[in-house]
């Protein structure tokens, strides 16, 4: 794991922390994510890379590296990536309000993200973390609207939970939002359906509003 600090004039934004150079080695999926946990320490502040435990991060990466067997692995250059996160710590400083964002990232290796996600998506399920899976053939502004994006909810969980359906519903929209507003793009997640099919799952799931059992 190599290590940066995003800093701004004499402060610090944040922490990268890259896994982008990580190899297999011929492990199998279960070494692989067992070799990445042994580098994540237990932090007072943001737990295991933002989960409350190893166990719940480990679940994470299974989940996350579904298509492990059947995808080679191949070494990235973080700095270019680096770069980017950097850039949007910065520009959202006042967003962040002094207080230190914490940015992992990790390899994506799941197909679906691979081949129509751009190359990468993200999470983040504890205040001012954001856990980052990129693609070897990721685009930078993929990479930066995911940031911007996942950065949204690392802020958002510091003042609010989400519980619902609803909640998750709307705080997505918040996050597009915040980053179109910064990156000055438009949403690339809010072209991936027309209005018609949106309006129409939306009423199929009308009277699951309030369930709590959901995984954004």
């Amino acid at each position: 794991m190599r290590k940066y600090n995003v800093k701004n004039d004499r402060s610090i934004l944040g922490e990268i922390c890259s896994f982008l150079d990580v190899k297999k080695d011929g492990l199998n999926k279960k070494q692989f994510i067992s070799k990445i946990l042994d580098e994540i320490k237990e932090n007072e502040h943001i737990g295991y890379a933002g989960f409350k435990s190893k166990d719940g991060l480990k679940s994470a990466l299974d989940w996350n590296f579904v298509d492990y067997n059947e995808i080679e692995l191949e070494n990235i250059d973080d700095k270019k990536h680096k770069e980017v996160e950097s850039k949007v710590l910065i520009n959202c400083k006042k967003s962040i309000d002094n207080k230190k964002i914490s940015v992992f990232m990790l390899p994506a290796l799941d197909k679906f993200v691979l081949e129509k996600m751009r190359g990468c998506t993200g999470i983040s399920v504890w205040n001012d973390t954001v856990i980052l899976f990129v693609g070897k053939k990721a685009k930078l502004n993929a990479v930066k609207s995911v940031t911007y994006h996942e950065l949204a909810h690392a802020i958002e969980l510091r003042y609010v939970k989400r519980e619902t359906i609803l909640d998750g519903l709307i705080f997505e929209g918040v996050a597009e939002h915040f980053m179109e507003h910064f990156s000055k793009e438009k949403s690339y997640l809010a072209k991936a359906i027309d209005k018609k099919n949106a309006i129409s799952i939306l009423k199929e799931i009308k009277t699951n509003m309030e369930d709590k059992d959901y995984s954004f």
